[in-house]
């Protein structure tokens, strides 16, 4: 994203009371150990890794789903 990257967004959606509880699940190249603590110590709750597990991807969402 040109003016703000996904764990910068992240922090300005939980700061919005309604949002506080949306599922924000991170899709990244990135996936060594320190990456994905930092995408969920900025607020995200789950951490896919790229390339794409279909399967994974489903059940990262079916679990976060309410």
């Amino acid at each position: 994203m040109p003016e703000m990257d996904g764990y910068i967004a992240t922090q300005q959606i939980r700061k919005i009371e309604r949002y506080k509880s949306l599922p924000i699940i991170a899709v990244s190249a990135n996936v060594m150990p320190e990456d994905i603590n930092k995408a969920l110590s900025c607020g995200m709750d789950a951490h896919i890794g790229k390339p794409i597990k279909i399967d994974l991807l489903y059940s990262t969402i079916k679990a976060w789903i309410k």
